[in-house]
């Protein structure tokens, strides 16, 4: 038995059987075939927003790229314990973090798709009939860098 599933068990003998039901419900609803990433998102606010916003649609990953000595710490006043339920996976190791994310994530068979105000493709011209990791401008002053947009499905 891993760690989890032991953690699990002890939380299950501690509540009744109609919130193991609801635990299951809404464990099930949670998805993976669409992911979120940010890169280098400055203001903790702000990706403690981004935490939640995956909680609350159900997003199990949350993809975090960190250049530098900063690295990403949710706010618990704004994230109101989402963190306890998003898996973080942080991307700070090399000189090319955010390459080394979004070829990981392609290689798992994901489409990237990039948010920008550039282009001319409305969010209903994007196919899902593959999963998708949405990734977030690298920061609140500067959109997705033109160097970056190779990695890029649309």
């Amino acid at each position: 038995m891993t760690a989890d599933e032991k953690v699990l068990e002890g939380f299950y003998n501690m509540i009744s059987d109609s919130k193991q039901e609801m635990y299951n419900q809404i464990a099930s609803d949670r998805t993976k075939y669409l992911t979120v990433v940010m890169e280098s998102i400055s203001k903790e606010h702000n990706s403690s927003a981004v935490l939640r916003t995956c909680d609350c649609f159900g997003i199990q990953n949350l993809h975090t790229i960190e250049k530098g000595n900063k690295k990403h710490e949710p706010l618990r006043d704004i994230a109101l314990g989402a963190g306890n339920w998003v898996d973080l996976h942080t991307f700070d190791q090399g000189n090319t973090p955010t390459t080394t994310c979004l070829t990981d994530l392609k290689k798992k068979g994901y489409k990237i798709v990039a948010t920008t105000p550039h282009t001319d493709i409305n969010i209903s011209d994007i196919s899902i009939d593959q999963p998708i990791a949405l990734v977030l401008a690298r920061n609140e002053q500067e959109y997705l860098k033109k160097s970056m947009r190779w990695l890029m499905n649309w």
